[in-house]
């Protein structure tokens, strides 16, 4: 076997689009640790694009630094999602903790620092770039 080659093709196996989305800065307001047990308020369109995902039969996986405690389960009350800080069934065969995702939403990306998140424009430009597999009509 070389190197990169699995016994199965993950990738290609029929599976749900993975999205990993950080939990603070992208689903929060906040974007530096306040102390345990204390979080932002939930950005405007977090729940609703984040459950519109969910609804579209996306895995929706939630990643944080934090430990997953009822105060954070309470938080995200209403949420719609897979699971937190778990790379979930959907990982490839590999030694990472990092979780598989077709889409990663980190407000520390590059491309993201200094940007304001506008959630409908977030979810706009996925359904774009997946577009071939939602309706026609519907992308």
């Amino acid at each position: 076997m070389r190197l990169g080659e699995t016994e199965f093709d993950w990738v290609a196996q029929e599976r749900p689009l993975v999205v990993v989305i950080d939990f603070d800065g992208v689903i929060t307001d906040q974007t530096g640790w306040l102390g345990e047990g204390i979080f932002g308020p939930i950005k405007e369109g977090s729940k609703e694009y984040i459950n519109r995902l969910k609804e579209d039969g996306w895995c929706v996986v939630i990643w944080t630094c934090r430990q997953v405690t009822v105060a954070l389960l309470k938080h995200l009350d209403g949420f719609c999602y897979d699971s937190i800080n778990t790379a979930f069934w959907y990982n490839p065969p590999c030694s990472s903790s990092k979780p598989f995702a077709d889409v990663y939403l980190d407000n520390r990306s590059l491309f993201a620092l200094g940007w304001d998140w506008d959630w409908e424009y977030v979810y706009k430009v996925i359904r774009q770039k997946f577009s071939h597999l939602y309706d026609a009509e519907d992308a």
